[in-house]
């Protein structure tokens, strides 16, 4: 027979389990959002490679320009 105890024991039972899957879930949406970051990360890094491999592009591209730019304007005063 029940005794007045066990409907209590009850709730503290339910709530105990209510709260070990809170925590069992938000650890794995912890884990999920650090394998995000991670990601997100290595895909800026990357980006930011990128981005200084065409500033290196570009940077060379403005010196050849330069460099012809130059090179006509003595080729025209020696004329």
């Amino acid at each position: 027979m029940p005794t007045i105890f066990s409907g209590v024991e009850n709730r503290i039972s339910e709530a105990r389990e209510r709260h070990q899957e809170l925590h069992r879930t938000t650890r794995q949406d912890v884990a999920d959002w650090r394998t995000q970051a991670a990601r997100l990360t290595t895909a800026v890094g990357a980006l930011n490679e990128r981005q200084e491999a065409l500033d290196a592009k570009v940077n060379a591209v403005l010196a050849l320009s330069v460099l012809a730019v130059t090179v006509s304007l003595i080729a025209l005063k020696r004329r």
